[in-house]
């Protein structure tokens, strides 16, 4: 018998107690188990030096008890979950995306995002934002620049990066302050930005001609005509719900 152990399993005919000695061959029977123990020897080794040292290879190609240092794009397991270390951490621990997130938070780095407007047709008008949250502390900014198709048809309304906190609210309660600035005569109009709901922040142009500033719903002619060019920003500063 052609023994392939150990770089493969042998596999043997075993009599049945109703098999003559002939089938299956007696003394092939013999040579084969003779073949495979003296395959098993070889293997060993005399001290078993041999199987320690294939055993110490394997062992080397798998992970050491501690720490290894990764090559490559390290991945989870589908299905397992990194563990996030604790918000302030500030060791060399491996840092999962949560960790990353919630570190960002706490330091107040600014995130770009794209608010939606009520109100204004954007068109090829210039829209940007960007809020920094610390807790449930948010500061929130943005502007819009009208191009040629833009258009403003209403109240101005802008969505937030993080739903407000009804705590904040009751109707027009104030949030920040807004500006447009007119290009053609180069003069700057000052409005307000003003809670809405959980999710919009409304803009209020300030009537000044009445004894006492008011606050009048914005529209394609208030505070001004707009026009291209005209740029609107807002600043404004909320509890995240």
């Amino acid at each position: 018998m052609a023994i392939t152990y150990p770089t493969g399993l042998d596999t043997f005919t075993n009599p049945l107690s109703t098999d003559l000695l002939t089938s299956p061959d007696h003394a092939t029977q013999h040579a084969n188990i003779n073949d495979a123990v003296e395959a098993l020897e070889a293997y060993a080794g005399v001290t078993g030096s041999t199987v320690a040292t294939s055993l110490t290879n394997q062992i080397s190609l798998k992970a050491p008890t501690a720490s290894p240092t990764f090559t490559g794009t390290p991945t989870l397991p589908t299905g397992t979950i990194a563990t996030t270390q604790v918000a302030g951490n500030s060791t060399t621990a491996v840092a999962t995306t949560a960790f990353v997130t919630t570190a960002n938070q706490l330091m107040g780095i600014y995130t770009a995002y794209t608010p939606t407007l009520t109100a204004i047709t954007i068109g090829n008008g210039t829209l940007t934002g960007q809020y920094a949250k610390v807790n449930d502390f948010v500061h929130v900014t943005g502007s819009f620049t009208l191009g040629s198709t833009s258009a403003v048809t209403g109240s101005i309304g802008i969505s937030p990066p993080v739903n407000i906190n009804a705590s904040m609210g009751y109707a027009a309660s104030p949030l920040g302050f807004a500006n447009l600035y007119d290009t053609s005569s180069g003069a700057m109009n000052n409005l307000q930005v003003l809670w809405a709901s959980a999710t919009e922040m409304r803009v209020r142009a300030i009537n000044t001609a009445a004894a006492y500033s008011v606050m009048v719903v914005t529209s394609a002619t208030v505070p001004l005509t707009w026009a291209t060019g005209d740029i609107l920003t807002w600043n404004a500063i909320y509890r995240a719900a």
